[in-house]
């Protein structure tokens, strides 16, 4: 059968043949008859890839329905099929687990965030999805099914090799299941006959774009006097309860930087409307926020009001953990209503320098080109969102063995001239970020001209087409995002 499918930022639009298998041998069989077919195949779990990395227009593998489920053994969470992270943080609440990276929506799905190698609560302290990854089987054109593990001195180097590229691979390599992920303990915050956590944030106020990039990056220092292995990562976060700073801010530097920690459950409420997803209040925000001059209302209000009242807030632990939810509830409710909004979410990822006097100092000078950038333009930005991730070594990483801060200039609408306009500024800052020694990062929105992508990741996909030669030998796996972004300048793996 065919369908109309898109990403989730709405711009994107195709109508494949969609191929909807119940188990995991009916996907491989599936992939291995695509080659035969000699088809071009794209794999798909909840749709919630930002641009086309999820989108083809000959055939789509639809593996929603395959059955899903999470098994517990000690710290470690076995996720198979489609399961979501709401599912992982589910099974782990009764035995005081969490997940150590958790993307903002609990609708998303492992495999999807191995795909795309995730950040989200506790990137501050954890980085990204696979760094709390240990293993997965890997399911591909060839018609094997690979269990591939972190490396260990005896592993093969095939292994190595796929375990360092399927993450962030954006399913260019095959499908993954039975994802075997750590979780981390919730520490002092949980206890087996009390209530479930909560969520204790501070906000302080930032009044400048450098401001801004300096707190942020003064607080992950804090947390992090010495780069830390991810065991050590995991042993603190589970001691203190302390998720890893994150900042939002608009253009004018007037933002909000989150410290947030866990709580016992029984500590009051007193919620902040952000992080109720199915909140009125976040629900109405979240449907009228296509509008820039709501944005711009809502913000100075809050702004104001943190200014009046700066007490801390108090959260449900779902509601901190997939605040994006509402996001994905408002803009169904805007579909159904035959609106199309499109939501456009870029990231840089700018290098720390902790040796310079002004460790943000990268990050600070794209936040002032950003600003510039859209200004120039015309065009009102709803808002940036600034995280600090620490370093990574996957294969198309966004900071090969550095610590980072992901700048996310974010903007929605209505208008598709609008969008336009903004795409066209994302170009530019993506070449003034390489310039600056950053890269965009490949999880989101992706608008890089071939020559940039090139200079930030030409090896690193060349690499990635000599193993698509091992485990894909036709080309069956479509990854339309990579393909479009790389030109031709490295085509050598077919």
């Amino acid at each position: 059968m065919s369908a109309v499918l898109h990403s989730y930022s709405g711009l994107d639009v195709v109508r494949p043949e969609v191929v909807t298998p119940s188990t995991d041998e009916e996907v491989l069989d599936a992939l291995v008859a695509a080659g035969a077919a000699g088809r071009r195949a794209t794999l798909r779990g909840a749709g919630a890839s930002f641009h086309d990395q999820a989108l083809n227009a000959d055939q789509l593998i639809s593996v929603g329905g395959v059955p899903s489920s999470v098994e517990l053994s000690g710290r470690e969470a076995c996720v198979r099929g489609p399961a979501s992270w709401g599912d992982v943080v589910e099974a782990g609440a009764d035995c005081g687990l969490i997940p150590g990276i958790v993307p903002t929506s609990g609708r998303i799905t492992v495999a999807g965030s191995v795909a795309s190698d995730s950040v989200g609560r506790f990137s501050g302290v954890l980085g990204r999805v696979s760094t709390s990854l240990e293993g997965f089987d890997l399911l591909s054109p060839d018609g094997a099914r690979r269990t591939i593990v972190r490396p260990t001195p005896g592993s093969s180097e095939e292994n190595d090799r796929l375990f360092r590229a399927v993450p962030g691979g954006h399913g260019y390599l095959g499908y993954t299941t039975d994802i075997r992920t750590l979780l981390v303990p919730l520490g002092e915050a949980w206890s087996a006959d009390g209530p479930p956590p909560r969520v204790q944030t501070e906000m302080v106020l930032s009044t400048s774009l450098e401001h801004a990039a300096q707190a942020l990056v003064g607080d992950y220092l804090a947390l992090h006097p010495q780069p830390a292995g991810q065991e050590e990562a995991r042993e603190a976060l589970g001691r203190s309860g302390h998720t890893g700073p994150w900042l939002i801010t608009n253009t004018r530097g007037e933002g909000f930087l989150f410290r947030s920690r866990l709580v016992h459950g029984d500590t009051p409420l007193r919620p902040f409307f952000l992080h109720q997803p199915g909140g009125v209040a976040h629900q109405i925000a979240q449907t009228a926020s296509v509008s820039s001059a709501w944005n711009q209302l809502g913000w100075r209000a809050t702004w104001r009001a943190m200014q009046r009242n700066p007490a801390p807030y108090v959260d449900e632990l779902q509601g901190f953990l997939f605040m994006m939810d509402g996001n994905w509830l408002a803009r169904a409710r805007l579909f159904a209503l035959g609106l199309r909004p499109w939501l456009l979410q870029q990231s840089f990822a700018m290098p720390i320098d902790r040796t310079d006097s002004s460790p943000a100092l990268r990050a600070e000078r794209l936040l002032e080109r950003v600003a510039r950038e859209f200004h120039d333009a015309g065009l009102a930005l709803d808002a940036l969102d600034l995280l600090v991730a620490p370093a990574d070594d996957t294969l198309l990483c966004a900071a090969p063995g550095v610590e980072s801060v992901l700048v996310t200039p974010v903007v929605q609408g209505l208008l598709p001239r609008t969008s336009a306009k903004v795409i066209a500024v994302y170009h530019r800052l993506s070449r003034f970020a390489a310039e600056l020694g950053g890269r965009v990062h490949l999880t989101k929105s992706v608008y890089v001209e071939p020559d940039v992508m090139q200079e930030m990741y030409g090896d690193a996909v060349r690499e990635l087409d000599a193993l698509r030669g091992l485990v894909d030998p036709y080309g069956v796996l479509q990854n339309r995002f990579l393909e479009r972004i790389r030109g031709t300048w490295a085509g050598e793996g077919g």
